[in-house]
């Protein structure tokens, strides 16, 4: 029945000069965009990933021994998985980037892999689960291989960062062909980030990564904000969209038919002006990263 809903869901394109971003109004997708995600909501409800909580039906494939592949219940795309850890754990990308890796590998090429921050789009932080879904599904795939601006930040053999330019919301990249190097650049993002916020908690990021021909593809999405204000209002002005991977990669999941109808450009720009880390901030970040230039 969820899959039978997206292959019903009405999709529709905005152009927004620079960049576009598809709609889609998927109704089921309500459970996750206004799911609660403060620690008391969390605390008063059981863990549904937790594997003694998974719905009778829901089967899964053993991964590597400690985690699920699951049917997500809530699909956005003609097929669309959640790989859940088998332990209850938070949600924390630093000390999971090996398997995070492995994923994009070993599910390629059909598949690419996403990961929600426990602070920024995860409807279940305090279980750690990364997400998959077919390849070329997010127009930012297609849009950094356009001929668009991407300026070199930090240059390696084996794993190179790159900052992507005009595409509304704060993007780096990352290329490599060595997991080992690939991880090592993602951990000196993860370390300034951390540095600039001052804290030991993990930084706001949305996270994509692909595998082709021998070499990683990690998009980054570094975040100041979980929802837009907007997302807060209430009645008509309400606009319910809380934004995760998929729509930083320009899938906007549109729950009220509402919304859907009447998101334009400049609310759309609006949206990832709020919850993407300034422009200057990104610059002082690639900055940092650049020194590490061999």
């Amino acid at each position: 029945s969820g899959y039978d809903a997206v292959a019903q869901a009405l999709v529709r394109t905005i152009d927004c000069d620079d960049f576009s971003v598809k709609l889609q109004f998927n109704p089921r997708r309500i459970v996750s965009s206004s799911a609660k995600v403060d620690p008391a909501a969390i605390a008063a409800r059981p863990c549904f990933l937790c594997p003694a909580n998974l719905p009778e039906a829901q089967l899964g494939i053993l991964y590597r021994r400690q985690f699920l592949i699951l049917c997500n219940p809530f699909p956005i795309f003609s097929s669309h998985f959640t790989i859940s850890s088998l332990e209850h754990r938070p949600q924390a990308i630093e000390d999971n980037l090996d398997v995070f890796l492995y994923l994009a590998r070993d599910l390629a090429p059909s598949f690419a892999v996403f990961y929600n921050g426990p602070q920024c789009g995860a409807s279940a932080p305090d279980h750690l689960h990364f997400q998959a879904c077919p390849v070329g599904s997010l127009p930012i795939e297609t849009e950094l291989d356009d001929g668009r601006l991407i300026l070199p930040i930090s240059k390696h053999l084996y794993s190179s960062v790159y900052r992507a330019e005009n595409l509304g919301r704060a993007t780096l990249f990352i290329e490599g062909s060595d997991i080992g190097a690939v991880k090592e650049t993602m951990q000196k993002i993860l370390a300034v980030m951390k540095s600039a916020g001052a804290t030991e908690m993990e930084p706001m990021l949305n996270i994509h990564a692909t595998f082709k021909e021998g070499k990683w593809r990690i998009l980054l999405f570094p975040r100041q904000k979980n929802r837009p204000d907007l997302y807060y209002l209430e009645g008509t002005e309400q606009v319910l969209i809380s934004p995760g991977s998929v729509e930083m990669g320009g899938l906007l999941v549109a729950p009220v038919e509402r919304d859907f109808r009447r998101l334009n450009p400049e609310i759309i720009r609006h949206i990832y002006r709020e919850v993407s880390v300034h422009p200057v901030l990104l610059e002082r970040w690639a900055h940092q990263l650049s020194l590490t230039t061999d």
